[in-house]
């Protein structure tokens, strides 16, 4: 069965965004995060992004998922995985999560029907979605969240390319590893770890630029404890007309 967990890890490298950080100890680790927001279309650009629209398909056990997920800042989301039912293609079945800025809530419902019952998220699962509810990469938010960056290695090969390898620790509790594009200056992968164990590797692919900001439009999510998930963008849509109440609605 798919879970919101495999796909919101998947999607917390998809923004590269942006706005001026904090200063840090290590002058070259500086400079590379500051060359990545620069790659990514650089904080002003950013900045002028109030709402945005993702859309697209999740591929798992050779199963094809739609996904919506929609962002407003400063930190409001809500996600929706759409899937035909068991034994009847005609009709579909939609999981929703949504943060708005204070709450977290889960539901399902029949696609197209009303919202009934709204569960609170577990907190062992807010992290993730608040994580995501950030327009900036997942390593620009922890560099602004003052999490313990590190650059660990200087330009390796791996997979054909040369790469810096940063990590990033928050609270002992969730750790990653980036590796960025030594020339590009854009993530290519990450690992995630929790303190249960789980490990997720991440590969991502295919950047594209949209009104001169990049997006990588797929990832590989290799998940040890859910197996390989396969995640591509379809459209962005910047700008989006969307009210308060469809986060917490």
């Amino acid at each position: 069965m798919l879970t919101y967990r495999s796909v919101i890890l998947s999607l917390c490298l998809l923004l590269a965004a942006s706005f001026p950080a904090h200063a840090n100890e290590d002058p070259e680790l500086q400079r590379i995060l500051k060359a990545h927001v620069d790659a990514m279309g650089g904080w002003r650009a950013w900045n002028k992004v109030e709402s945005i629209r993702l859309t697209g398909t999740i591929e798992r056990e050779g199963q094809t998922y739609d996904f919506c997920i929609i962002k407003k800042r400063p930190d409001q989301i809500r996600a929706t995985i759409t899937m035909s039912l068991p034994g009847n293609k005609d009709e579909e079945i939609q999981l929703i999560r949504a943060y708005d800025g204070k709450k977290a809530w889960t539901a399902s419902r029949m696609a197209g029907s009303e919202i009934r019952d709204r569960m609170p998220i577990a907190s062992e699962y807010l992290h993730e979605l608040r994580a995501e509810a950030f327009f900036e990469s997942l390593l620009i938010s922890l560099w602004q969240d003052s999490a313990n960056l590190k650059l660990i290695t200087k330009v390796p090969t791996i997979h054909g390319y040369e790469h810096y390898t940063v990590s990033a620790v928050k609270d002992m509790h969730h750790k990653y590893i980036f590796r960025l594009c030594k020339n590009s200056y854009k993530i290519k992968s990450f690992t995630y770890c929790n303190e249960s164990g789980d490990k997720v590797n991440s590969k991502l692919y295919a950047y594209n630029n949209v009104n001169g900001l990049e997006f990588s439009m797929g990832a590989t999510i290799d998940c040890s404890k859910q197996g390989i998930t396969n995640l591509e963008i379809k459209a962005i849509e910047l700008g989006v007309g969307i009210y308060e109440e469809y986060f917490y609605k």
